[in-house]
């Protein structure tokens, strides 16, 4: 790529050109370098691809790691059930109506911290994951 060299003493017309030319060589540049990349990625998917199956793996299982987001994986958190419907869980976040009700039966206050916690650890039961 040619780097462009600026005559400031150019009439205004003249700079407005260059300034054009030089916009509209980007509008190119960036559907070229669109193109580009997604011609490689094509390509890297069919060699990921086949490495995949090449190893014996199933496609979407290794998808499911792949596209898992952020620091902690889904499956790194403990998960809590209620002891008495294993179908009411909790894993993280905001906490769902069973567990703040059973949190004020047992005399604890689900804003607190150190209560949230001390109920998980005496009044939950931990699902294997």
């Amino acid at each position: 790529m040619n780097a462009v060299t600026i005559d400031f003493n150019q009439p205004v017309e003249t700079l407005k050109q260059q300034l054009e030319s030089i916009l509209q060589a980007k509008d190119e540049l960036s559907k070229a370098l669109k193109l580009r990349m997604k011609a490689e990625i094509k390509g890297f998917s069919r060699s990921l691809k086949k490495t995949i199956l090449d190893a014996g793996y199933d496609i979407q299982d290794v998808l499911k790691y792949i596209s898992m987001p952020s620091i902690c994986p889904e499956g790194s958190y403990t998960v809590f059930a209620n002891p008495l419907n294993n179908e009411q869980t909790y894993r993280r976040g905001v906490l769902p109506q069973w567990m703040k009700d059973m949190m004020i039966q047992n005399g604890l206050d689900p804003l607190s911290k150190s209560d949230r916690e001390k109920f998980k650890k005496e009044c939950l039961v931990k699902q294997p994951i």
